[in-house]
């Protein structure tokens, strides 16, 4: 409320403060004004909360109507420890398998997370947005490793990690950072991701059997393992 009230007397822009719809950790901050007094207001705000300090406070505008605001290419490479959920070290946790890899190797979400609740509100707007509107930008080529996407898959959007350059075929390897699993996409079919839709952390934690290998005389896991 003070600081608030503070910013709006020093640069006559209106700011307030609501919850992001997608959890409740995180809020959004709204700056109404002319040109001048948005970017006072902005470099205020900066200066009170210094990068340095606050890592995971971004001045990334957001958009929560139907018109995308998209990350542009230099935004794009995520760090995945400031958005990628962990399992807690010494301590029991309920989890989903959501993908197998193989026999030693599978993702989990965490239910009783409290960001949890907010994947299917996250994947109803997800879907809806990139569902109608078909001039949603594609990824720029040529793509890098880490950059944060959305795909289609068995006819429903999902959000995703490029994890190969692109190959002689036009596709790459993606990783569904929200269920797990790995395919093989084209490049052409990637979209670029909203700044909105990057408020919740990834859901799906990536996970390795320890002392489980295949039988000595196989390099990988059979399908009966």
């Amino acid at each position: 409320g003070k600081n608030i009230n503070y910013l709006k007397n020093k640069t006559g822009a209106h700011v307030s403060l609501s919850n992001s719809p997608f959890t409740p950790d995180y809020q959004i901050c709204q700056v109404v004004g002319n040109q001048s007094e948005v970017d006072d207001a902005l470099a205020m705000i900066r200066r009170k909360f210094p990068v340095q300090d606050y890592p995971l406070l971004t001045m990334m505008p957001v958009n929560m109507s139907q018109q995308p605001v998209i990350i542009q290419p230099e935004h794009q490479l995520i760090l995945p420890e400031v958005m990628q959920l962990s399992l807690p070290e010494g301590v029991s946790v309920d989890v989903f398998v959501s993908a197998i890899v193989d026999a030693g190797h599978l993702f989990v979400q965490q239910p009783t997370h409290r960001s949890f609740m907010s994947l299917e509100k996250l994947n109803y707007f997800l879907n809806l947005v990139y569902s109608q509107d078909p001039n949603v930008p594609c990824v720029p080529s040529p793509v890098e490793s880490g950059i944060i996407c959305v795909c289609e898959n068995d006819g429903f959007w999902y959000r995703a990690m490029i994890m190969s350059p692109e190959d002689e075929n036009g596709d790459s390897q993606v990783k569904f950072v929200d269920y797990g699993g790995y395919a093989m996409m084209a490049v052409s079919s990637l979209k670029q991701i909203r700044a909105d839709f990057m408020s919740l952390p990834f859901q799906a934690v990536e996970c390795f059997m320890a002392n489980v290998t295949p039988n000595q005389n196989e390099q990988l896991f059979s399908n009966e393992a």
